[in-house]
């Protein structure tokens, strides 16, 4: 899959008038780089410019101790949803996955609790494993205020590019319309 599949959707899209399950495939494949990022900024970027070495201990500490365990797990479902969803939409007609969507759909619930339960697991695990309160990592701390600043602009980044596409895409639409008004009018 193409990294900008989104931009180009964005941009591509002629009509907006969508079923509700376009819809909620739309917001998720869109939502999923927002939550992403939060989770790049704080783990490679971090690993990248401030010497933080993230491991899954380290990482899972880091959001027990931030309270951000609740976004390590909403990052779960738009990125489950978007995809089940699409390959629905890819396989629907297709009678043996028509058979099978029981099944399909008890998967599209149970992954999802099991990764999240995976992940409590572990941050009961680790906190079981500590030999006094958790802390987060000095680095991490120490460099907070720009990890904050990068991962703000990186999102008005993205934020940015959809909005380009969706505008640059109804600007094409218009001068297609205006395009075949013309020649039809010539005709």
């Amino acid at each position: 899959m193409s990294r900008n599949a989104g931009i180009n959707t964005i941009y591509g899209r002629r009509y907006w008038a969508l079923p509700l399950t376009e819809w909620v495939r739309l917001w998720a494949g869109l939502s999923l780089p927002l939550l992403l990022i939060q989770h790049a900024v704080s783990t490679r970027l971090a690993a990248s410019l401030y010497g933080f070495e993230p491991n899954y201990e380290r990482i899972v500490i880091s959001l027990i101790t931030s309270g951000t365990q609740g976004l390590q797990l909403a990052l779960l479902a738009p990125g489950w949803l978007h995809g089940c969803l699409g390959l629905w939409l890819r396989m629907r007609h297709h009678a043996m996955v028509r058979r099978a969507k029981p099944v399909l759909t008890g998967m599209l619930v149970l992954m999802p609790l099991l990764s999240a339960a995976g992940f409590i697991r572990m941050k009961h695990a680790v906190m079981a494993a500590s030999v006094g309160p958790l802390r987060p990592d000095p680095k991490l701390v120490a460099n907070q205020p720009a990890l904050d600043a990068w991962r703000h602009d990186i999102s008005m980044l993205y934020l940015s590019l959809l909005l380009s596409a969706f505008v640059a895409g109804q600007l094409r639409n218009s001068l297609e319309r205006r395009r075949l008004r013309k020649a039809a009018i010539g005709v």
